[in-house]
């Protein structure tokens, strides 16, 4: 339930915070108009009508397994004590009715309901004392806070009839929230009105109010007092007390809205913001961590945030920071939306392939991909592969779907293509004598050379150059191609012809074919006339065979001549 008034130009709220569905109305005893409505509370049930900032203090109390310590000098005028406390005694506990106890006491929890968190468990004095004074500094000028706490009555409705039959009346717990301005001296004050006990067990419930500084106003005392005078009754317990900045309502979605988006979807984070700043501006941060750690991020300072596209890197958690103009770098002056988580799925890792990835003008490459469920290919292909036959060197691309997400990816794959080879260029080889070998040489264009003796088909010859033919008896024609670096092979051979010269005749030898041991002999080759050279004489002292050549246009011819002793 929760009820609003206003007091000296500062609101009021009350929240009660209960497992029960059914709502009850309260009456406060405070006299001042009340504007009342009932909601079914959440644990962010909040004094704010708008957005509030990172809590400037924050006093929980902390927890442990036995009682806590007392508190520092100065933060309470009540006397502290271990154990369950007395009128005007206070005590650190994780339970709202400490040893040895009190039958008209609830025993319960702290109002996070941790079992080990402590709670600030006081038994009103019957003089009004301090429960609570803290200093807040470095305040900004001109903004609005909102100071709240969480308390509980601690007795039971037993306690109500016991105190009206021996100590009455029964007092009802009622707590002053107090801000105390450094700078005008002025008080801000609100009360809880009565709280009264619960049906079965303490019910928590948050009190407090908002206020604005002033010009110049950077600190402020946030104290809270019992209003209400002791006796029979009036014993609470106090957790979480906060004091926070409060600014415009604000709202932020992503459009489109979904439960995750894929890797490359456009989205905008998209921030409605409500009246209250006169100037605002703004700062996005992201968590990556769950929201442990925030960062800034850069140059994302306007209302909305566009994730253009939004990559799987950018998953996580998302708000935005507001403030007045030129406290938008002061944690203490603004305030923060609500977390916005954006869960990005990775579209499918696709790898395409092209075999070959290099072809010759007019071949045949095969495109092929997998890590998908699905594809479509630039060449209007719906299957994993596609068969291309480029002309010129191309890109192909590739988008594969995950039926799962209907996630997609896309990937490129990349067919070279080389043109073929002109048709080798070859020196024009000299004529040679008959079993002779020829020497071809290829000149350009350059690569691999294959030497045949067929125009088309067949196996090489021989892979290089120059080539040296086999010895010959006739002229023969050879044919060569050449193999470039892409391994492109020209279109046509290129024809060699090795001719061979006409050949030439025997000489005639003239003389006898017998001597004596001792004796020389005379030989006289005779050759045709077209024949050059004379004979030579040798004395010979044995049996041998001699040799007598006879060039004929540079070709070699011999006699042999047996001379015999």
């Amino acid at each position: 339930m929760t009820m609003e008034g206003y007091q000296k130009n500062s609101l009021f709220y009350v929240f009660i915070s209960s497992s029960k569905q059914s709502l009850v109305m309260k009456r406060l005893s405070y006299p001042f108009f009340l504007f009342v409505c009932f909601l079914t509370l959440t644990s962010k049930a909040q004094l704010c009508n708008g957005t509030l900032g990172a809590p400037i203090f924050n006093q929980t109390f902390g927890s442990g397994s036995g009682p806590g310590s007392a508190l520092p000098a100065g933060t309470t005028t009540y006397t502290y004590t271990n154990g369950w406390p007395s009128d005007g005694q206070y005590t650190i506990a994780n339970t709202s009715n400490p040893a040895p106890g009190n039958i008209h006491w609830y025993t319960g929890k702290d109002h996070t309901g941790n079992t080990d968190g402590y709670m600030f468990v006081v038994n009103a004095s019957y003089a009004p004392g301090e429960f609570f004074r803290y200093t807040v500094s470095d305040l900004c000028a001109n903004t609005t806070y909102v100071f709240s706490a969480w308390i509980a009555n601690v007795n039971d409705t037993n306690t109500i009839a016991f105190c009206k039959d021996n100590d009455p009346p029964y007092v009802y717990s009622n707590v002053l929230f107090k801000v105390e301005n450094h700078v005008t001296m002025k008080t801000d004050t609100v009360a809880t009105g009565d709280i009264a006990p619960a049906g079965n067990n303490i019910v928590w419930k948050q009190f407090g109010f908002t206020f604005s500084t002033g010009a110049g106003q950077t600190a402020v005392d946030l104290v809270m007092v019992n209003n209400s005078p002791g006796g029979c009754g009036n014993d609470l317990v106090i957790d979480d007390i906060s004091f926070r900045p409060c600014g415009p309502t604000t709202s932020v979605v992503a459009v489109p809205s979904k439960q995750f988006y894929c890797s490359g979807d456009s989205i905008i984070l998209d921030a409605t913001i409500g009246t209250g700043y006169n100037n605002p501006v703004y700062q996005w941060q992201f968590s990556g961590d769950g929201g442990t750690t925030w960062q800034n991020i850069p140059g994302a300072t306007t209302q909305d945030l566009p994730l253009n596209p939004v990559a799987k890197s950018q998953e996580g958690k998302y708000r935005l920071v507001l403030a007045e103009k030129g406290n938008i770098d002061f944690p203490k002056c603004r305030v923060i939306t609500d977390e916005l988580t954006i869960k990005v799925t990775q579209g499918p890792a696709i790898i395409a392939n092209a075999s070959p990835v290099s072809v010759c003008k007019g071949n045949n490459s095969t495109l092929s991909a997998n890590g998908a469920d699905s594809y479509v290919w630039s060449t209007g292909d719906k299957t994993p592969t596609s068969q291309v036959t480029p002309s010129a060197t191309s890109s192909y691309t590739v988008i594969g779907t995950d039926k799962t997400s209907g996630c997609t990816s896309k990937t490129t794959v990349t067919v070279i293509v080389n043109e073929f080879p002109v048709s080798p260029a070859v020196a024009k080889p000299d004529s040679i004598c008959p079993d002779n070998t020829a020497t071809l040489l290829a000149t350009a264009p350059g690569g691999t050379y294959k030497w045949y003796d067929v125009a088309t088909g067949g196996t090489p010859l021989y892979i290089g150059n120059p080539y040296t033919t086999p010895s010959l008896n006739s002229s023969k024609t050879y044919y060569v191609e050449v193999v470039s670096k892409d391994s492109c092979t020209s279109t046509t051979r290129t024809p060699v012809t090795v001719y061979l010269r006409k050949g030439s005749i025997a000489p005639t030898i003239a003389g006898g074919d017998t001597i004596c041991r001792g004796d020389s002999a005379t030989l006289k080759a005779i050759a045709p006339a077209e024949f050059i050279n004379g004979m030579k004489q040798q004395l010979v002292e044995h049996l041998f065979l001699q040799e007598i050549p006879i060039i004929h246009r540079f070709c070699l011819q011999q006699k042999h001549i047996m001379l015999k002793l």
